[in-house]
């Protein structure tokens, strides 16, 4: 009965735990001095222990419990301790409280707080309870103080809070519940069988009598002061790296004649582990334990290869693996990350394979887990022999690949631009009835989006949406930056209201993809609609959102819009970078502004905004568009001397500036150089292209071979390409070959706003492109028309060429810009007359449809008598002899235009030479400067 009514009053029974005692408790006093282990462990010798505490963690009323997460009662009383200033009284705040909650209720809230590593309100609580006779804490709040303290590095508190526990009358607490387990003990014990526990001896005998003799009482007492508050104690110094105050800890409850439990030798272990105990004294500890009929588990075994890792231990190891397995413990994904670490740091990946080729033999067949993490192993040194050699082995083994191993295979072939493989195997996941998921999908768009496959990117997405696979915003984000890579503004906008209606908020990232999508087709208007939605749905704009519309303004040479946008971006407080510089320096140089170019580039060093290789190929890209070819040559040798091999891009400028001084042996010298460059491949297909070397159907897939591999870099790379070789072309001649290559950028889908007709309107738009570029689209679209009239064709009511956008369209110096000044001189003198630059609009040049019928009935007919087959007859003039320094009249005619134009370029010229000398001597002044004062 009395038994009956202690077990009553317990109001939080403890959990049935080892507990432990002693007689005459004594507080141990954290750490010993001098203190000896037993074995071979070594002399372990300390002083004070002292851990750098935390800061505190001021009052925050924003945090709150989640709804929901515990009672009514434990939600108030957490968020009414979380709001208390740091004065604040815990009595007052618990007044409400007082005899409603339990001491299981006061552990979730103690839990709560530790989740936050909120130790100062703990402790705070933790002393207020101690102080309580309804809310003293029990040895479980023990535990958890003692755990919280120890992750904070508070250890002198730690052990105070541990010292305590004897004298808060914590016996008394759970002394009732002991005596009922030795009831239930005794059931188990037949006759007088002995418990070796502080050498007393428990008998039914002696229980029947009710006689507590001291033994007795002395086995209860030990059971009390619980293993796990030990146990946490260690792991709280362990923790901190003290590793040696652990294993005094451990000679302490030996010595005290208790027990440790696995849980302690784990514990133990964990900590000399982190602390950088020796190997053999790991080994040690893992025999103690055996020795005392502790069976290790898969922590354990687990923690010894942990310490593999870091000491680069394989065979020793591969000697623990074997040794859990034959103790008949399987490994589980812990195992075998460390083991693909150990190895792998080692180079020895191959032993992983053998253990679980010897798995596979022994009938313990590996989770398909352990399989992807040897894979992702392989994965990461891009091995694809080994990676697929694992791949399939595990398909021999009777391991089904999931969705995660093909993921994994599938990015490692992506990665090295295996494409064919990548459909291939992904057919293969297919066929097996593995189903693809969410991650599988996000991966291959990515692989292909960053390969150039931008229309099989959008054919993926349409794939999911057929097998019901939700897209997640990775998914989204990764559609729409390949959208934005390849122009494809329609399918960005598709996707867009796709994810609208499903109530997602496009991120920036997604919105950045879409502002791309529509600037790669000079969709101008529709790129700054998307960055005004995109404040209004609350997705902020970021510096990439901002230079991709710099970019966009700038390949059209709208400088002034350019500058809107800087000005919008300095107020979101947005600094410009590399890639703002770059586009500012473009955009001035399309738009004829050279000297804001290379004032913008002398800003940009000012900053201390170190150039890029684009920010050198721009540079370049002003002196040739301006003619200056002492300039672009020191130019082009300042980037070789950086170490850097300049990009065809460079290379085709510099041909262009060449052949436009007549300086045909610096062409030739130039070309020779491209054909021997053994570092790149693409250097030399391109420069025998342009020879006409590879004219032919057969060579010529060579070529396109090349342009698809520019291709995968996005539309911005292509513009800037295709705009420097139709410009070397023209240039050099090689007209006929020009407008060919002209044909393979539209069937790449780059400058969409090339052609466009309707009934009333023909137009080729050309503001986009450079002065060979221009004359080389102009040539094709009027023989194109030439073509359509003799069959009969209507044409249109008017006839226009666009070659300025943007604010500049109203401006009448837009006559001046030098696609705009090459373009009409040009028409002129190859075309008509009647080409002229409207009120309505100076930004194009117009030709009505009487006009167009006149000068299209009355082209002259060819030598022979009959009628031109071409307008405008494109072919490639021959290269002049090595040695001639001047050129024929056919190679410069029809290039950009006539005296005037000539005049205007040379004055443009001899004004942007001055403005280079004046900022070279400002960056010498500047330099001294800067010197004298370092």
């Amino acid at each position: 009965m009395a038994l009956s009514s202690h077990f009553v009053s317990i109001s939080n029974p403890p959990s049935l735990s080892p507990i432990i005692f002693t007689r005459n408790p004594k507080p141990f006093n954290f750490p010993a001095k001098n203190f000896e282990c037993s074995g071979d462990r070594r002399l372990l010798k300390s002083g004070t222990v002292r851990a750098k505490p935390r800061e505190l963690i001021l009052v925050n009323p924003s945090v709150t419990v989640e709804k929901g997460k515990y009672s009514y009662d434990v939600e108030t009383l957490i968020n009414k301790l979380s709001s208390l200033p740091p004065r604040g009284s815990i009595a007052r705040c618990l007044d409400a409280f007082k005899n409603k909650l339990s001491l299981t209720d006061f552990a979730f809230v103690f839990k709560e707080f530790a989740a936050r590593g909120d130790w100062q309100r703990s402790l705070r609580l933790f002393k207020y309870m101690q102080r309580q006779i309804w809310c003293k804490p029990n040895e479980h709040i023990y535990t958890i103080m003692i755990g919280l303290l120890g992750r904070e590095g508070l250890l002198e508190k730690c052990s105070e809070v541990f010292d305590e526990m004897p004298s808060q009358g914590v016996l008394e607490q759970y002394l009732s519940f002991t005596i009922i387990l030795m009831l239930c003990l005794d059931r188990v014990f037949k006759g007088g069988a002995r418990i070796p526990l502080g050498g007393g001896r428990f008998s039914k005998e002696r229980h029947r009598s009710s006689e507590l003799s001291m033994d007795w009482l002395e086995f209860c007492m030990n059971l009390w002061l619980s293993v796990f508050s030990f146990t946490a104690t260690i792991n709280a110094y362990g923790r901190n790296g003290q590793y040696e105050t652990s294993l005094e800890l451990l000679e302490k409850m030996k010595k005290e004649r208790v027990s440790p439990s696995i849980l302690t030798y784990n514990t133990v272990i964990n900590a000399c582990v982190r602390g950088g105990y020796d190997w053999e004294g790991l080994l040690g500890l893992f025999a103690e334990m055996r020795h005392e009929a502790i069976q290790p588990d898969l922590i354990t075994y687990n923690t010894l290869l942990s310490a593999c890792v870091s000491r680069g231990l394989a065979d020793e190891a591969e000697r623990v693996f074997r040794t859990m397995n034959e103790g008949g413990l399987l490994p589980d994904i812990t195992t075998y990350s460390y083991l693909v670490e150990t190895f792998g740091r080692l180079g020895k990946l191959e032993r992983v394979s053998e253990l679980l080729r010897d798995m596979e033999i022994g009938g313990n067949l590996p989770e398909i887990s352990s399989y992807n993490l040897l894979l992702e192993a392989y994965a990461h040194l891009g091995s694809i022999k080994e990676a697929m050699g694992v791949f399939r082995q595990m398909q021999e083994a009777g391991s089904m690949p999931n969705a995660a191993t093909y993921s994994i295979l599938l990015d490692l072939y992506g990665k090295h631009g295996r494409y064919d493989d990548v459909r291939e195997l992904f057919l293969e996941m297919k066929v097996s009835n593995t189903e693809p998921d969410a991650a599988t999908y996000n991966i291959l768009i990515q692989v292909f989006g960053q390969g150039g496959y931008f229309k099989e990117v959008v054919t993926l997405f349409h794939d999911m949406v057929e097998e019901s696979i939700e897209p997640n915003m990775e998914t989204y984000e990764g559609l729409i930056f390949a959208c934005g890579k390849g122009g494809l503004h329609k399918d960005a906008k598709e996707i867009l209201l796709h994810m609208n209606e499903k109530g997602l908020v496009p991120s920036s990232k997604a919105y950045t993809g879409v502002i791309e999508a529509y600037g790669q087709a000079a969709m101008y208007e529709d790129a700054v609609v998307a960055l005004n939605t995109m404040n209004e749905v609350g997705s902020k704009p970021t510096v990439e959102t901002f230079n991709s519309l710099i970019q966009t303004f700038a390949r059209g040479g709208l400088y002034k819009e350019s500058e809107a946008i800087l000005r919008r971006m300095s107020d979101c407080g947005i600094a410009q970078n590399i890639d703002s510089f770059n586009g500012i320096i473009e955009g001035c140089r399309q738009g004829g502004r050279f000297e804001e170019a290379i004032k913008a580039y002398v800003e940009m060093e000012n900053g201390r905004c170190d150039p890029s290789e684009r920010t050198l190929e721009a540079v370049l890209s002003v002196y040739c568009f301006a003619g200056l070819v002492d300039e672009s040559e020191e130019q082009f040798r300042e980037i070789k001397a950086l170490g850097i091999l300049p990009s065809v891009m460079c290379y085709c400028m510099m041909l262009a500036v060449y052949a436009k001084c007549e300086r045909w042996d610096d062409a030739y010298e130039l070309l020779d150089e491209m054909f021997t460059n053994r570092a790149s491949n693409i250097h030399q297909v391109i420069g025998q292209m342009i020879k006409g070397n590879y004219d032919d159907e057969s060579n010529w897939q060579m070529v396109e071979y090349v342009f698809d591999k520019l291709n995968s870099e996005g539309c911005g790379l292509g513009i800037r390409f295709y705009n420097t070789l139709l410009e070397a072309l023209w240039c050099l001649g090689q007209k006929e070959r020009a407008a060919r290559v002209l044909n393979e950028a539209t069937k790449r889908g780059l400058f969409p706003e090339l052609f466009r007709t309707n009934k009333l309107v023909w137009s080729v738009d050309v503001h986009r492109m450079w002065a060979g570029g221009a004359c080389t689209a102009i040539s094709v679209w009027f023989n194109n028309m030439y073509e359509m009239f003799k069959n009969g064709e209507n044409l249109p009511q008017l006839a226009t060429v666009a070659v300025v956008r943007g604010q500049m369209e109203k401006s009448s110096i837009t006559r001046d810009f030098p696609v705009a000044s090459a373009t009409y001189s040009f028409l002129i003198d190859n075309v008509s007359s009647s080409f002229r630059f409207p009120g309505w609009n100076k930004g194009r040049i117009i030709c009505q449809r009487s006009q167009l019928k006149r000068f299209l009935s009355d082209t002259e007919p060819s030598s022979d008598g009959s009628k031109k087959d071409k307008l405008i007859t494109l072919s490639n003039t021959p290269f002049p002899l090595l040695g001639m320094r001047t050129t024929t009249a056919d190679v410069m005619r029809d290039q950009h235009g006539n005296a005037d134009t000539k005049t205007s370029i040379k004055m443009t010229t001899e004004l942007l030479t001055s403005t280079v000398k004046a900022v070279k001597c400002y960056l010498v002044d500047l330099s001294t400067l800067t010197s004298a004062i370092m």
